[in-house]
């Protein structure tokens, strides 16, 4: 299931009919007559019930299937197959029979509870679950879909994906379970003759009360043979939604994974979304199936969205799926987008999926999967992005994925961006790179503060590869409140090639943004560091401006400081440029200080080049302006 999965409420909790409704046993006695239907309703207190025969508001624990030799079913057929007014089965109060296990067709689904209350029964062979009555009552849960089935070599019957929970009563019950997609079936030949499926959708809670249903993951597309050469994981169900009063949503399924033996393109099921809420909380999405291939290329699927809420906090977005090939290229799947709120905090987004391929192909990509977006809210903290998956490659490029951007808030907090994702490789090509992902965004916002940017992911060249730190993100703005942080570059080092750290993020509310009316300009981001232990360059990452001052009374952000950068060998080492000061507001605001230049360390004076410190912000009317930055330090020996 996708994250943030909700503990069930005692809802779950069994509660025997009997405390409701002084009846011991109920069946039809009689038959269908001209012009209505005679029957007769069995109070005897010397009924006794069977186990079988309980009938629960709110539970499954004794649902009998519906089979041919079920004393219900044989008296319905006894009676002209009219459903009994009370018991099991009971069309008035009752739970929904579960669906035989030798059904085919509409016969799968599982019956309806009682139309005052009842359960709904479960399906079978990929039936969707029966519906809760209408007052009280659980959903069905959905059942695990089947493979296709063949005769003589004909298709009788496709593939069925996992059924639908069934809803929740009006007033109070949970949604059922949605059901696992069925794995893909390969014949000795290696053709597929029967495809991964989808997961159902969870069924959702009672209008009133109730939790909503976990959606069923999806199937598995496991191919260990050359004849196919294109595999796809399942889809994850959706989440159901959660009642309108209370109750939690359920969570998106996850989608399946893909598997390819030789040369394929495996590539893995999308999780399914998050069930929405309205005071409860909403569900998280579904993760992304992971993919892997011994030589072809593999995608890892998509993290599911996270459900939105009314009242309370939005779903996370599911993580993406992983990715690795043996001998071929590697592409994570992308993070889910947290969902929103009204009135609350907006949902985190899911991280980016992971990348490794181990080919000695230099032109073999890996690419990490970026991260999902936080969700908005109108009022409250929006949510943060999620971070880059991280890519780990032998002898190709690698490059991290970026971070997902924060969510907006209206009067509250902007989220966070999310982090970029490390890249690494291991190639003794001087002419590969490992990049690490850029920083997501901060969100902004009305009244509150903006939200700080993410950090640039760092990169390793173990080898000869040369590594690129990620850029930071831009900070968040706020019209009224301070600005985000900028974010940091990433960091940067090399065994045996050249090192270039980062460039930092603007500060919150620069130049360029909506006009702020009061607060502080967030302080930019710092350049990354660089390193190279051979005799490779190493530049560190130049710094970015602080965000302005609010008009009246604001002070200016300050300036980041420049990335340090070291060497060990012949090459140059070159320190980061700082960020300027930023000015301050127009009416008394004071200005930002400038951040200090980069140092800069080598075996010998002239291959060690600091960088730069800059000026402050000038200051408003009846303000101060900022310190000037001071420049980096050479170091040599």
């Amino acid at each position: 299931m996708g994250g943030n999965v909700t503990e069930r409420r005692s809802l779950d909790r069994p509660t025997p009919l009997r405390r409701f409704l002084p009846v011991t046993h109920a069946v039809v006695a009689g038959a269908a007559l001209t012009g209505g239907i005679a029957f007769s309703i069995c109070t005897s207190a010397t009924a006794t019930a069977t186990p079988a025969d309980q009938w629960w508001v709110l539970g499954h624990d004794a649902k009998p299937s519906a089979t041919a030799d079920s004393a219900p079913l044989a008296l319905a057929a006894a009676a002209g197959n009219v459903r009994p007014i009370v018991g099991q089965g009971g069309w008035l109060i009752g739970n929904g029979l579960d669906a035989p296990t030798d059904c085919t067709g509409s016969a799968c689904n599982g019956g309806n509870g009682g139309l005052l209350w009842g359960n709904g029964g479960n399906g079978a062979n990929g039936g969707n679950g029966g519906h809760a009555g209408m007052f009280f009552g659980n959903g069905g849960d959905g059942a695990a879909g089947v493979e296709a089935a063949y005769q003589n070599g004909t298709l009788v019957t496709a593939a069925t994906a996992g059924g639908n929970g069934g809803h929740g009563g009006l007033l109070l019950g949970n949604g059922g379970e949605g059901g696992n997609g069925t794995a893909a079936v390969y014949d000795a030949d290696g053709n597929r003759t029967s495809t991964a499926t989808k997961g159902g959708n969870g069924g959702n809670g009672g209008a009133v009360l109730g939790n909503g249903g976990n959606g069923g993951s999806g199937g598995a597309d496991d191919n260990r043979a050359q004849t196919v050469t294109v595999e796809t994981g399942g889809a994850g169900g959706n989440g159901g939604n959660g009642g309108w009063l209370s109750g939690d949503a359920g969570s998106g399924g996850a989608g399946g994974s893909a598997h390819d033996s030789f040369d394929g393109q495996p590539t893995g099921g999308a999780g399914g979304a998050g069930g929405k809420a309205a005071f409860g909380l909403a569900g998280g999405g579904g993760e992304g199936g992971a993919a892997d291939t011994v030589s072809g290329e593999a995608s890892g699927g998509v993290g599911g969205a996270g459900g939105s809420s009314t009242l309370s906090g939005g779903g996370s977005g599911g993580s993406g799926g992983s990715a690795r090939s043996d001998q071929g290229g590697a592409f994570g799947g992308k993070g889910g987008a947290g969902g929103s709120s009204t009135v609350g905090n907006g949902g985190a987004g899911g991280t980016g999926g992971t990348a490794d391929s181990t080919s000695t192909d230099a032109a073999a990509g890996v690419v990490a999967g970026d991260g999902g977006k936080g969700g908005n809210t109108t009022m409250g903290t929006a949510g943060r992005g999620g971070d880059g998956g991280s890519g780990n490659a032998a002898q190709s490029a690698s490059n991290g994925g970026a971070g997902g951007a924060g969510g907006s808030s209206t009067a509250g907090n902007g989220g966070a961006g999310g982090a970029g994702g490390a890249a690494e490789s291991a190639s003794t090509n001087p002419d590969v790179d490992a990049r690490g992902g850029v920083g997501g965004k901060g969100g902004g916002t009305n009244i509150g503060s903006g939200g700080s940017a993410g950090n640039g992911g760092e990169a390793t060249g173990t080898n000869s590869a040369n590594a690129l730190g990620g850029h930071g993100g831009a900070a968040g703005f706020a019209v009224a409140g301070s600005g985000g942080t900028g974010g940091d570059g990433g960091k940067a080092s090399s065994a045996d090639g050249s090192a270039t750290g980062g460039e930092g993020g603007n500060g919150g509310n620069n130049v360029g943004g909506p006009t702020t009316i009061f607060g502080t300009g967030g302080r930019g981001g710092n350049g990354g560091d660089a390193s190279a232990s051979g005799d490779g360059n190493a530049s560190a990452g130049n710094a970015s401006p602080g965000g302005q001052g609010g008009t009246i009374l604001g002070t200016g952000g300050r300036g980041g400081n420049g990335g340090n950068a070291t060497t060990k060998g012949t090459g140059t080492a070159k320190g980061g440029t700082a960020g300027s000061g930023a000015y301050g507001g127009l009416f008394a605001g004071t200005g930002g200080n400038g951040g200090n230049g980069g140092d800069a360390t080598a075996p010998t004076p002239e291959k060690a080049k600091p960088g730069s410190g800059k000026g402050g912000g000038l200051g408003g009317f009846g303000g101060s302006d900022g310190h000037a930055g001071r420049d980096g330090t050479a170091h040599s020996g």
